[in-house]
């Protein structure tokens, strides 16, 4: 088996939208402004991990990676967040003829994404009121520990040829005022009928199923 290195790239908070709030604010080298000019707290969320981006790794191969989310703003959020993973060419666009298995590349989630973390629709919403910056809950536990190559990953003799390619994990998120009007822009979303059984902090903020 050929054990060429693979590389591995992760794209973490490429878009991070705040709604409900003015002003504009930074999180992971990106700007963005914020939909509500009235309001004048600013306000922010960052995404903070060790990992090298430009990384390789081998079939069979484990790469360490520990992101985790920080309030960096005044208000108090709740924040959810959508993971895509996906491979790509050496010029940085999606296989999408025939694409290869992301299922390839095993990622090794946390204890806390498993329990301060649920999943409605395509977002993992956290469980806490993510505090104001500089308060006791303002960072998040790390969502993940490391990710794994699988060993059946190799160059030739496989159903599919990975040389050359880059595996994508991306963190997509936005978050929004912790209280009951803010938690309005998501109620096409998430609202008290599909969240029944689940425990988290800010379920009374949610409107009440019609």
């Amino acid at each position: 088996m050929k054990r060429k290195p693979i590389k591995l790239a992760v794209i973490l908070a490429a878009f991070v939208l705040l709604t409900g709030i003015g002003g504009s604010w930074a999180s992971y080298s990106n700007t963005v402004q914020i939909r509500n000019p009235l309001a004048t707290e600013k306000s922010g969320v960052e995404l903070v991990e060790n990992f090298n981006p430009n990384s390789t790794f081998l079939p069979g191969e484990t790469v360490e990676k520990k992101p985790f989310f920080r309030n960096t703003g005044e208000l108090d959020l709740i924040l959810r967040v959508k993971v895509l993973e996906s491979w790509k060419d050496s010029q940085g666009n999606a296989v999408t003829t025939n694409p290869p298995d992301t299922e390839k590349v095993s990622k090794n989630w946390t204890d806390s994404w498993k329990s301060d973390w649920f999943l409605v629709g395509d977002y993992y919403y956290y469980k806490h009121v993510l505090k104001k910056s500089g308060s006791e809950g303002s960072v998040t536990e790390d969502i993940l520990k490391s990710l794994t190559l699988s060993p059946e990953v190799s160059n030739d003799h496989h159903d599919y040829d990975y040389s050359g390619l880059v595996y994508e994990l991306k963190f997509t998120s936005d978050a929004v005022p912790a209280d009951s009007l803010s938690l309005e822009s998501w109620s096409g979303q998430i609202n008290g009928e599909n969240t029944k059984g689940i425990t988290f902090d800010w379920k009374g903020l949610l409107a009440p199923s019609e």
